[in-house]
């Protein structure tokens, strides 16, 4: 934690540094969002132009909005659950008619999972990242392999709003730190999903150790959202489905490597052949807990860095994945044993590799060991190669159309095989 005294004795020269440069960090960060708006175009081809509903999103959302008033579809709960930037995007796109109501939501959607992009470039210092590691953090929010299933969806947003809480918990606060950016942000992503709540004990763990008030106030806030969140869990329970509680530490450990080893460095198909031997740890197999072990190594040297820098950024950064994933598998629904995989359930583990993503550029940005460097340099090389990827599903005009001419009670939608009510029907 020594570095964090330091960091806080250089605010005034920090602050003066800001001052001086600030036309060029807003340079900055126009060219920094135009460049992922630009390559998340690329990632959307087979969609932007038609737009697309994705599973809930359609199936659920626009469904069930059908009829109701505009309070109603602003408090709508889903799973239990409030979303309320998911609601807003869904209600949004009522405002024009169904046959392009999924531009809307794609676009209207995109444009909101751009904050944390806004955040780490316009913050880049306050996350211990240079301009060119707050590039490369981008670079791996795009080509990330769990990318595709959280991209410019409404349903999914839930998840880019806990990076913008783990990114409110990480920067550095200092004289010129934008406190009610940080302060609505936060209220924002606590009531838009369940996931950002997660991160509530990092967020008292770091008042506790700084004592500074504006830490405070981000506890009462994120406490207040996730107070607001278990009570309608705990109301609508019903709708949630069964949840089975797990405490075997094979169940937690053997999906981070899955999902945060194998899969960020060698895609999901090639993951998912290692991840196979993943799955034979709990019976006991000699053989694959030797591989699991060297798929720790990775493991081991980020615990490792956090240890010798003694930087708060870093651990929070550390934290807050870890909080995420822990959390997320703890309370899922369903078998545990499915998320050792480096396919099945990767959208609970987008966010946490972003974290990781930072935590590696901040630490090992300028080292000179081999194994971080050689890390880092599959990552980037994996994620440039995976920008274009994306999931695959029916084109949307075409499905509605061939809808409206049939009178279908059902309109296809994204991915493949799901459905949505063809309202206009009722």
């Amino acid at each position: 934690m020594n570095r964090h005294g330091s960091e806080r004795g250089a605010t005034d020269q920090t602050h003066g540094r800001a001052q001086r440069s600030r036309p060029g960090e807003l340079a900055f960060v126009a060219a920094g969002l135009a460049v992922y708006i630009a390559l998340a175009v690329v990632k959307m081809r087979g969609y932007a132009l038609d737009g697309r509903f994705w599973a809930e999103e359609g199936s659920m959302f626009y469904a069930d909005f059908h009829g109701r008033s505009l309070p109603g579809r602003l408090l709508y709960l889903v799973y239990g659950h409030f979303m309320l930037a998911a609601n807003l995007v869904v209600a949004a796109s009522m405002l024009v008619p169904l046959k392009l109501a999924p531009l809307v939501t794609t676009w209207l959607s995109l444009a909101i999972q751009s904050i944390p992009v806004v955040l780490i470039a316009a913050w880049h210092e306050r996350l211990g990242l240079t301009r060119f590691t707050a590039c490369a953090v981008v670079l791996v929010m795009l080509g990330l392999p769990q990318a595709p299933e959280v991209w410019a969806n409404a349903v999914n947003l839930h998840f880019h709003f806990s990076l913008v809480a783990a990114i409110i918990a990480a920067a550095r606060i200092d004289r010129a730190y934008p406190r009610w950016t940080g302060r609505a942000l936060l209220g924002l992503s606590g009531l838009s999903g369940v996931p950002a709540n997660f991160l509530l004990p990092v967020f008292l763990a770091l008042a506790a150790v700084t004592r500074e008030r504006e830490r405070w106030i981000h506890c009462g806030i994120l406490g207040t959202t996730a107070a607001i969140q278990l009570l309608l869990l705990a109301t609508h329970s019903g709708s949630t489905g069964g949840r089975t509680v797990s405490f075997d530490p094979r169940f937690y450990w053997l999906p981070i490597l899955a999902q945060q080893v194998l899969s960020p460095l060698l895609g999901m198909k090639m993951g998912e052949g290692f991840a196979t031997i993943l799955r034979r740890v709990p019976q006991n197999d000699a053989d694959a807990l030797l591989f699991a072990l060297v798929c720790s190594i990775p493991v081991a040297c980020v615990f490792a860095a956090a240890w010798r820098a003694r930087s708060l950024t870093l651990w929070t950064l550390l934290a807050a994945s870890l909080t995420l994933v822990l959390l997320s598998i703890l309370g899922s629904i369903g078998d545990k044993a499915s998320f050792i995989s480096a396919a099945g359930g990767g959208r609970y583990f987008y966010v946490p590799n972003v974290l990781l993503a930072m935590f590696l550029f901040s630490a090992f940005s300028g080292s000179r060991r081999l194994l971080p460097r050689v890390l880092i340099t599959v990552l980037l090389m994996g994620s440039l190669v995976r920008v274009p990827s994306s999931a695959k599903g029916p084109e949307w005009l075409a499905a509605y159309d061939r809808a409206m001419a049939q009178r279908a009670g059902e309109i296809d939608i994204w991915p493949t095989g799901w459905k949505m009510r063809n309202v206009l029907l009722e």
